[in-house]
């Protein structure tokens, strides 16, 4: 979803896991829920951006990660004009 100058996603993941015996890996216990925010800038040329991580089931943590990227190549930039 694009919000004027903003970028939106909004989401969900559960993570399940089928295991039975504790030491062979995961097991049911060990399910647990995500639910996300994700805001990237929409700018032509540098675009920040921020993502929000929460387990709302088992963990019960969070996490943000910030990222920018740079859409920046020597022939796409904005030429002047000459006068």
């Amino acid at each position: 979803m694009v919000l004027g100058l903003v970028q939106a996603a909004l989401g969900g993941i559960r993570y399940t896991f089928r295991g039975t015996a504790p030491t062979a890996g995961r097991t049911r216990a060990d399910n647990t829920t995500e639910l996300y925010l994700d805001l990237r800038g929409t700018s032509k040329y540098l675009v920040p951006g921020v993502a929000l991580w929460l387990d709302v089931d088992r963990v019960r943590g969070s996490y943000i990660e910030g990222a920018s990227r740079c859409r920046c190549s020597p022939t796409r930039w904005p030429r002047r004009s000459s006068a």
